[in-house]
């Protein structure tokens, strides 16, 4: 066992954003489940992460939260 590896579940995230969901809905092909969030632009640095992530294969352990500002 290496002592260095980081437990991600309890790290800090590493990709933070707020964003609102565009789109969820269920793919009749696989039966998979597909969230599609709209960022505003500021937030190119993270799809360019994101999109590194798809690349790589990453799995990412997603957790969301409501903005504290997001209720008017």
């Amino acid at each position: 066992m290496q002592k260095d590896k980081v437990n991600l579940a309890k790290a800090e995230p590493v990709i933070r954003f707020e964003a609102v969901v565009h789109e969820a809905k269920q793919m009749v092909s696989d039966n998979d489940i597909r969230i599609t969030f709209s960022l505003p632009e500021q937030y190119i640095d993270v799809m360019a992460t994101m999109a590194h992530a798809k690349r790589d294969g990453i799995v990412l352990l997603v957790e969301v939260r409501e903005a504290p500002q997001s209720r008017k």
